[in-house]
């Protein structure tokens, strides 16, 4: 076999942009999970929920496709050593959650907590009491899925790096 002079060379560049990639998902979904382990101890506190809403993002790509997400944004209040607090804190994985009908089945219950003016619980960290999430279990599908990303991108990627040019676009002579 001969390298065709018209083939295609390795990439090394794009191999590196994917592993880079890969990079982002895993961080995100680490920085979820530790911040899910340090909430683990926080207090739980009764809170009120002040304002909800869904903030969506939409992107169009360079085909003229679009594509949006949606995060769910709350607004609370809790007493905290006598001080009032005001917080925003969801979850940690709610930047990450892939669910919609989850983030759907919650704005629901926050919507129906503020109309019916009843408390909800937070947890508040002792130790900074302005920081609190309203949801602090781990969401291991979420979790997941991005590892599965961030492994997908990073794979490829290093699957681009240690390619030879000599086997992309090979052609017998």
């Amino acid at each position: 076999m001969k390298h065709n002079a018209d083939s295609p060379k390795a990439n090394p560049q794009l191999g590196y942009a994917l592993v880079v990639a890969g990079l982002i998902p895993l961080g995100l979904s680490g920085h979820a999970a530790w911040q899910w382990q340090r909430a683990r101890a926080w207090t739980p506190t009764p809170a009120t929920v002040v304002e909800t809403q869904f903030e969506t993002h939409t992107s169009t790509g360079t085909q003229g496709h679009s594509s949006s997400s949606t995060r769910l944004v709350v607004k609370y209040k809790y007493d905290w050593n006598g001080a009032r607090q005001t917080s925003s804190g969801v979850g940690p994985f709610n930047r990450i959650e892939l669910s919609s009908r989850f983030k759907r089945a919650r704005h629901a219950a926050l919507i129906k907590a503020r109309e019916q003016k009843s408390e909800i619980v937070c947890f508040v960290n002792p130790d900074r009491p302005s920081e609190s999430f309203l949801y602090r279990e781990f969401r291991g599908w979420t979790f997941a899925a991005f590892i599965g990303i961030a492994l997908l991108f990073s794979g490829c990627g290093f699957l681009v790096v240690r390619q030879k040019p000599n086997e992309i676009g090979s052609a017998d002579d």
